[in-house]
This record gives C-alpha cells, sequence and structure tokens, in this order.
C-alpha cells in the first residue's frame, strides 16, 4: 500500500521520495500517539503528585487579582449611583436625570458583571485543566492504537495528519487548548 500526495511546492522544487508506504506512515503517526499518551500520563502523575499545586496557583492568582479588580469598579460604581440616588431623593436631581444616571448605572453594572462572569468561568476552566478530570488527560491516558486509529477513534483523538516531504509525519490531537494550560517544560522533563 502507498499513499500519494500532489505537490505542495511547484513541480521544479526536487524531492527525495515521492510517497510513503502506509507502514511508514502507520508507525510514525503510532510513535507520535504514544508520546501524546505518555505526556497525558506524565501530567496526571504531576497533578496525582501534588506536583502542579503552584502552577495551577500561579494561574489562578492573576485571574483572582483581576476579578477582585473588576469587584472593587463594581463597588465604587455602586457607591457612585448611592450618592446620585440621595441626590434624587433630596431633589438635587430632577426624574429624567436620575432615570439616565439608573440606566447608565445598570449598563454598567451589566458590563462589569459579564467579565466578572468571564473571570470566573476561566478559574473553573484552571481548576478543571489542573485536575485529573481534565478532558484532555482522561482522553489520551489511556488510548490505544486500536482506538484511535478506528474509524471512530481518527475523528476522536485526531484532528489533522501532516506528512512533510513524504517523509515527517505529525498529527495534530484532538483537545490541544487543554493541553497548553501546562507548562511546556513539563512535557520535556525526564520520566
Amino acid at each position: 500500500k502507498v499513499l500519494r500526495f500532489r505537490y505542495p511546492a511547484p513541480v521544479t522544487k526536487p524531492y527525495d521520495k515521492y510517497w510513503i508506504s502506509t507502514e511508514e506512515l502507520q508507525e510514525k503517526a503510532y510513535a507520535e500517539l504514544m508520546k501524546e499518551q505518555r505526556d497525558a500520563r506524565h501530567i496526571a502523575k504531576l497533578i496525582s503528585a501534588g506536583k502542579a499545586e503552584n502552577e495551577k496557583n500561579a494561574q489562578l492568582a492573576d485571574i483572582r487579582a483581576r476579578a477582585l479588580d473588576v469587584t472593587m469598579q463594581m463597588a465604587n460604581n455602586e457607591q457612585e449611583f448611592m450618592k446620585q440616588s440621595r441626590n434624587h431623593e433630596n431633589g438635587i436631581l430632577n426624574a429624567d436625570e436620575y432615570n439616565f444616571l439608573y440606566a447608565e448605572h445598570m449598563e454598567k453594572q451589566a458590563e462589569l458583571d459579564s467579565v466578572l462572569q468571564s473571570y470566573m468561568e476561566i478559574m473553573d476552566e484552571i481548576e478543571l485543566a489542573f485536575s485529573l478530570k481534565n478532558p484532555w488527560i482522561i482522553r489520551f491516558s489511556d488510548v490505544t492504537a486500536e482506538d484511535a486509529f478506528s474509524s471512530k477513534g481518527i475523528k476522536k483523538y485526531i484532528t489533522k495528519v501532516w506528512v512533510y516531504r513524504f517523509d515527517t509525519v505529525r498529527l495534530e490531537f484532538s483537545l490541544p487548548e487543554w493541553k497548553k494550560r501546562f507548562p511546556q517544560a513539563w512535557f520535556s522533563e525526564e520520566r
């Protein structure tokens, strides 16, 4: 069996070879898949041993600081509006001015609340990423070649297969956003 591809470059550009055997493609794809499995298992061990807590807390600290800033803005906005409400009660502001300020206040609070909710979602994602319930860890820590290279498995585990110059094979796996949460140095550590 042989896989043939169209030229990715002009015909005048020479290639060392013009085909890749399916066996070679499978071997290289299998090696990439097993590396992804080793990475997932390695990260799972780090999480289980509690070695990922510092990184998780560092990522959470930044988001928590931003969320705290937003809550402070909300509190300041609320205090400012309370002053305007007292001015309205004391007759300094008429009803039209008060209604305008009220609508402006509610719009600002809704905007800040939306930002705060997005930070809360990010914090939940970080908590999930640094747990054994991370979708990438769950999917790849127990993957087998039979699962991954079945017709359903290819769609579940692999998003793209790149073949360069009919020699180098690189797979793009599903759920890369969950893997990217971890520092790259963790993937190059000795296991």
